[in-house]
């Protein structure tokens, strides 16, 4: 799997997938980890969101509304294997049936 860790590779690559959510764009240049490039995407039922940091940090956030719990928290460090952000996608993608 080819990923750029990037709000704009989400936007070409995931965003066309999500048919009924509403995606919104941040970017913020002095965050907690360096500057944050943030994706936020919600429907009826799940709400999200992926944080790329400059620091190379990813974290994904998942809340399920019917369930009322959230289905997904990782956060990925940036000296950790770049396997554990694709793993992370991955299962987003899963929960997210696309």
């Amino acid at each position: 799997m080819d990923i750029e860790f990037s709000s704009r590779w989400f936007k070409e690559n995931i965003e066309p997938l999500l048919t009924h959510y509403k995606c919104t764009y941040r970017f913020y240049a002095n965050g907690d980890f360096g500057s944050l490039d943030q994706v936020a995407f919600d429907s009826e039922r799940i709400s999200g969101e992926i944080d790329y940091w400059s620091s190379g940090r990813v974290s994904i956030n998942l809340w399920d509304y019917e369930k009322e719990e959230m289905v997904l928290n990782l956060l990925v460090l940036e000296d950790e294997d770049v396997s554990n952000k694709i793993n992370g996608l991955i299962k987003l993608k899963a929960l997210l049936g696309i």
